[in-house]
């Protein structure tokens, strides 16, 4: 019998007793994860405990070293991911401006030998707006605050218009100002647009007001949805410094 509603889309990615790390170094083992399209997931952990693993992984920078991690494909690709790494750095001697890195996102899609086409330029331009950074445009990459930069970075990401966003340690060095404007720009992303997002994290007070899953690391393995007790655990833990 048949109830009219309309099958359930399946996960944007799944991994199934996965091993991640790099070479012969597994860094997490036995890894059972899914990310549905309307998740917002916070990784939390000690640093080197394989947040930045498990993300690089997804976005297809590594590649596991065992089990299985499935993509959802629609027609004949996988779903568009924007990416934002751990403390990039573009070098200062290059005058490079906020929307030339911004259009940067757009370079993944182009074919060789083809340019810049002028609907690209336009998404950049509206990412920067939808970030309320459109007044930074044309000033130096470099010379921008740590909370501009960031946003800066996330309209890059966007650019392309992804199903999914990686963001690994995306507030690391902003004011506390900045971040919570920061994570709440990704709540609203994930609510009014569908943007599935996956953030790595040490804010774990902030992130238990904007992540309605949060996944725990420790000692090689991920609890995914961590509950009251394990977030409480770890708020003990990161007191006597546990990420550091």
């Amino acid at each position: 019998m048949t109830t009219g509603q309309p099958p359930e889309e399946p996960p944007l990615f799944t991994m199934d007793q996965a091993s991640l790390g790099y070479g012969s170094t597994e860094v997490l083992g036995r890894v059972d994860f899914i990310c549905r399209r309307t998740d917002f997931v916070a990784f939390v952990g000690a640093n080197g405990s394989g947040k930045s693993t498990f993300i690089k992984t997804v976005a297809g920078l590594i590649p596991p070293l065992g089990g299985d991690l499935q993509y959802a494909v629609r027609g004949d690709r996988p779903p568009v991911m924007g990416y934002v790494p751990q403390n990039e750095k573009l070098d200062p001697i290059f005058p490079i401006t906020a929307y030339e890195v911004v259009l940067m996102g757009t370079y993944s899609f182009l074919g060789p030998g083809r340019r810049v086409k002028e609907e690209h330029r336009a998404e950049a331009r509206r990412a920067l707006s939808d970030l309320d950074v459109e007044g930074l445009a044309g000033q130096r990459f470099s010379k921008l605050s740590g909370g501009q930069k960031q946003r800066v970075l996330l309209a890059r990401a966007l650019v392309m218009n992804p199903e999914l966003l990686l963001l690994d340690e995306p507030t690391s060095g902003v004011d506390a100002k900045s971040e919570r404007s920061f994570m709440a720009k990704l709540a609203e992303l994930n609510r009014e647009r569908g943007v599935a997002i996956v953030l790595a994290s040490h804010n774990l007070p902030l992130l238990k007001q904007f992540a309605p899953r949060i996944a725990w690391f420790h000692q090689g393995r991920v609890q995914v949805d961590a509950t009251a007790s394990m977030l409480d655990h770890i708020e003990r833990e990161a007191g006597v410094g546990i990420f550091l």
